[in-house]
């Protein structure tokens, strides 16, 4: 059994971990921060710890990240999710 959860507000260059999660579902903003929905595996039988980090177009980050989705925030700037490649 799944479910999907909520997480953040997360903010640009700070690495952030979610714990337990099977999946990244959605990135998106939400009332003025921005927010990932990940899937859940209730039973723990999928589950794995996904380090993140979010950066701005333009943004220097290191090659061991790898880019997941992107957003359009209200401003109109675009920000990257990024996951680690390395396991932490």
């Amino acid at each position: 059994m799944r479910v999907i959860h909520k997480f953040g507000p997360v903010s640009p260059h700070i690495p952030f971990q979610l714990k337990n999660v099977h999946n990244i579902v959605h990135f998106a903003q939400q009332s003025e921060g921005m927010f990932i929905w990940c899937e859940k595996d209730k039973e723990k039988l999928r589950s794995r710890n996904i380090e993140v980090l979010i950066v701005g177009t333009g943004w220097d980050y290191e090659p061991e990240w790898a880019h997941v989705q992107s957003l359009i925030d209200k401003a109109g700037y675009v920000w990257h999710l990024l996951e680690s490649v390395e396991a932490f």
